[in-house]
Order: C-alpha cells, then structure tokens, then sequence
C-alpha cells in the first residue's frame, strides 16, 4: 500500500466544517479551472498579482492553501513511495500532562519537540547494560511506562530517532517489531523520526561491518497481526488537525516550487543521494583514523547520521589521574571551549554515563583535522 498524501476532495459533502477554518484555505483548494475543475470557485478575493505570469503560482497563495500544493503533495507523496516503502501511513497524538517515552541517550532536541509547545512530558529511558538499538531494550521500555504510571504519568507514545542520533546506528527491523509488540500491548502510539533516513552510508572502518544494520523504515514494516495501524505514525485526524492550524505557519509559494522542482526529479534525487552515502562514508572514515592516531575511543559500528559518539572522559581521566581530580561533562566542556572548540555534551543528550560527546564529522577536512587536534591538545 502506498503512501496517499490527500491532494483534493469534493467540497459537495457536508464536510468543510470539520475539515478547514477558514474561507480562504476552501477558496484555495478548490480554484476554479475551465478544464479540470469547472465547478470551483472563482477567486477575486485574495491580494494577488498574476498579470506578470498568469500561468504560475509562484507568488500566490497556492492551490491548496496554506498546506502547500496539489502539485508538491504528489511528488512528495511519490518521493516517500520511493524511499521508505510504506505499507499505511498513520500517526500518534498526546494531551498535555501525558508522557512519551525517550530512549537514552536521545537527540537534545526531543525535549523542546516534546516538552516546551504540546507541553508533554519526556520520560527518558535508561538501558544499562542492555543495547539500547536492540531487541532487549522492549524490556526497559516497560519497565518505564509501568514506573511513570505508577508516578501518575500516562504515557501516550514511544518516539525513536531512527537512524539514531547521536549513536549513528539504524535500529534493527526485529527491535522495531518488538517495540510494535510493546506498543500493542499497551495501545500507546509509536512515532519514529527518521529524519536521517537517506543519510545511510557503507562503513569501511569498524571490523564486522559485513553485518551491519540497514535502515528499516517503521512505515514499511506490514502491521496486520502485530499492532493496530493508528498507533503508526500519522492518522488522519492528525493531519486535519495540522491543516487546521497550518494558516498560522504557510510555506512561501516560492520555497514550495523549489522543493516541488527538486522532488519531482528523481533522477537528479538519485545522483545526489548515492554521492552523499559516499561522501558520509570517507568523512567517517576520515574523522575516525584522526581519533584512532590520538587514543581517542569512539563508539564504533555507525552507518547513518553525522555523528561520532567519543568518550572524551577517558581520555581526561588519564590526564587527571596524577593529582587525582575527578571529572565531569561540563568540566571537559569548558575546558574544549577555551580552545574554541564546540561539541555536544552527553550530559544535554541524555547520556548514561558521563564523558561521552557528540561530535559531528561531516565539515570539511581542514575543520574536522583543527577540532581533533585541539581536542588531543587538551586530552593529552
């Protein structure tokens, strides 16, 4: 089944009430057109200008209101087909005051998404020694619904970052369908950010990489006997409820065409994706030779995302060690910014243990090769 973004309805149905909020997005969505939709309205009402170029829609409010085009909706609609191989596309929701489960470490992020605006609460998650990509973390994700309800918190929702940022590991299809499992058990939803999806790449480093993890989207995985689809990713209520508010936050007519120019190009999407995995891959393998020449430890094993996972603690460890001072993140944090250097701590991402840092790799070399020896400048 594919992926079926709504790109126009009959507006004979009774149904406008539920559906728009305002006059001008069901003038929008439903222009007039001599051939192709002789029975719209015919717009005077909105402060546009097409005597320059009558045929566009560059600089109007569009086809479809303030949710972007009929046009956009289609290609992007074919774009996700193409690369993430949905079998139903659904969604999750949350009200105020409920929780939404958030592995350790997570991507910083998540706290603002989650927390600051639908005012939800985050509810970390912590692995131990338990792999927090693979299939046994289902277990930890229990243990930490059953204790925040205990607190009064419902949960609502798990929300992975998959691939995973910081750690640049993908999770396996087997983890996601235990988590759907769990999901089911207890009719939360499951929303899966999978922001990095395209930017997979070969890791030609780290030994045993013959089986590393490939990319999975939640959305392909068939949910017919292992959960109910409306606890996957956006339902429809959900996406009325953003085309509700959407007249508050409308793209630029002009950014939509660029975007809609680029989509609809596959063959250019192709080019580019295939030359980004290939130049992930030799800026990984870059930076990680710079960390191995100077001890640094990073977690190995990466294929996706921007990000090395490096234990800097270690390191300042070794260097501390004569006069026995202890350690901590934001220590080593400041210390790194009077060298101008800037990294992300583990301490803001959520990190179990401490000295652990976020480093992304994708610069130029001459940056990556300038931020690792000043961060040896100072671990060593």
């Amino acid at each position: 089944m594919y992926v079926n973004i709504r790109v126009g309805r009959s507006h004979c149905d009774g149904l406008w009430s539920k559906e728009v909020v305002c006059t001008m997005c069901i003038v929008c969505s439903y222009l007039w057109n001599p051939e192709t939709s002789p029975c719209g309205y015919v717009s005077l009402g909105m402060a546009e200008n097409s005597l320059i170029d009558p045929a566009s829609n560059a600089l109007t409010y569009g086809d479809d209101g303030p949710s972007g085009s009929k046009h956009l909706k289609a290609a992007l609609a074919c774009f996700f087909n193409d690369n993430f191989f949905p079998a139903r596309c659904h969604g999750a929701l949350a009200n105020p005051g409920d929780g939404i489960l958030v592995g350790r470490p997570y991507y910083r992020a998540f706290i603002i998404d989650v927390e600051q605006r639908p005012d939800v609460r985050m509810v970390p998650v912590s692995f131990e020694d338990i792999d927090p990509l693979g299939s046994g973390c289902a277990a930890k994700y229990e243990e930490a619904l059953l204790a925040s309800e205990r607190a009064g918190v419902k949960v609502r929702a798990i929300m992975l970052c998959h691939p995973h940022n910081p750690l640049g590991h993908c999770y396996p299809k087997e983890t996601i369908v235990r988590i759907m499992q769990f999901c089911k058990k207890y009719q939360i939803h499951l929303i899966s950010d999978e922001i990095y999806a395209l930017s997979t790449w070969q890791n030609l480093v780290d030994t045993g990489m013959e089986h590393a993890t490939d990319f999975t989207s939640v959305l392909s995985i068939q949910t017919e006997g292992l959960i109910s689809p409306d606890l996957v990713h956006a339902n429809k209520d959900l996406l009325t409820a953003c085309s509700a508010c959407a007249i508050f936050s409308s793209p630029s007519s002009l950014a939509e065409n660029a975007v809609d120019y680029i989509v609809s190009d596959r063959q250019f999407l192709e080019a580019y994706v295939a030359k980004n995995k290939e130049r992930l891959s030799a800026a990984y393998t870059y930076a990680t030779m710079l960390l191995s020449e100077h001890g640094i430890e990073y977690l190995p094993g990466a294929t996706a995302g921007f990000f090395l996972w490096v234990n800097l603690g270690k390191k300042w460890q070794e260097k501390v060690a004569a006069d026995r001072r202890g350690f901590d993140n934001m220590t080593i944090f400041k210390a790194l910014l009077q060298e101008k250097v800037f990294v992300v701590s583990g301490g803001s991402t959520g990190a179990e243990q401490p000295g652990w840092f976020r480093l992304v790799f994708t610069q130029k070399q001459e940056v990556v090769a300038e931020a690792i020896d000043r961060i040896a400048k100072i671990m060593l």
